[in-house]
């Protein structure tokens, strides 16, 4: 299925983040994507845009831009 993502969107107010950790406020860095190498944005080929929760947008924009990814921070 990883080729039909185009677009990941990590939004606090998901459903899927209080299913994970009910209590979460939001105030910590849990889902944090800080971590990302470039083999794993290739297994989704026609990724085009993140918006994603970071604290280093940097490092991201160096690994997404040159397979064309747009990468934002939520």
């Amino acid at each position: 299925m990883a080729e039909k993502v185009e677009k990941i969107l990590m939004d606090g107010g998901n459903n899927i983040y209080g299913n994970i950790a009910p209590f979460w406020d939001g105030e910590d860095e849990r889902f944090y994507i800080d971590k990302l190498s470039e083999a794993e944005l290739k297994q989704f080929p026609n990724l085009k845009k993140m918006c994603v929760m970071t604290s280093n947008i940097d490092k991201l924009k160096k690994i997404c831009d040159p397979l064309g990814i747009e990468v934002d921070i939520f």
